[in-house]
């Protein structure tokens, strides 16, 4: 259960140490040069199909990294886990509802933009990704993780609206809502319909 979380957080840690020290030339309190943006929070998640649905409530974790091609718009790569714990199998197929040794994830990696609104750092992000959803049941006696189900690759979106206040000439703090939105097809090629909406915590180094 917590294999895909723990990769995404390492995912994360890595991308963030590879940060260019060379975008310190930045002007103070403005959006240009390199451009850096993590959030973690909270949402509710539904997935879709003809045999089942499964949903429940767990961690988002987002990290973009790319680069303002102008005052109010920056560019970037952008890399996702949405996290559920516990989910809600209906019908229950071969889960039990609610089984706390089970988890359902979704993988996100794409590339989108942000459109900040100057006098009031109030910004808008839309990402387009390549989406992957997996489901996981953890063993109890040895604490291993077996992947039960992995869907193909598939095509989703996210839109996150948020602002943030500047805490230092190039941090800013501050919070979001978000939604994402995708449709994949596993092997069997029954198409998920999934959806997210959360609330983040957001920093952003520009």
């Amino acid at each position: 259960m917590r294999t895909a979380l723990s990769r995404s957080i390492t995912h994360l840690a890595l991308a963030t140490l590879a940060c260019p020290a060379v975008a310190a030339a930045s002007e103070a309190e403005t959006h240009d040069g390199f451009f850096a943006h993590a959030s973690v929070g909270y949402g509710h998640t539904v997935m879709t199909s003809t045999p089942l649905r499964i949903e429940g409530d767990g961690a988002l974790i987002n990290l973009q990294a790319g680069a303002s091609v102008s005052e109010n718009l920056s560019i970037f790569g952008h890399i996702s886990q949405t996290q559920i714990f516990a989910p809600t199998f209906r019908p229950n197929g071969a889960f039990q509802d609610d089984d706390q040794d089970v988890s359902a994830s979704i993988g996100a990696y794409g590339a989108g933009v942000t459109w900040y609104h100057l006098e009031t750092n109030l910004y808008l992000s839309v990402v387009a990704a390549l989406v992957r959803a997996s489901i996981e049941e953890q063993d109890r006696q040895d604490d291993s993780v077996d992947t039960r189900f992995r869907t193909d690759l598939g095509f989703g979106g996210l839109v996150t609206f948020g602002k943030e206040w500047w805490v230092d000439d190039e941090w800013g703090i501050g919070g979001a809502a978000t939604a994402q939105f995708s449709r994949i097809a596993d092997q069997d090629q029954v198409t998920w319909h999934n959806g997210t909406f959360g609330v983040l915590f957001s920093a952003t180094w520009n």
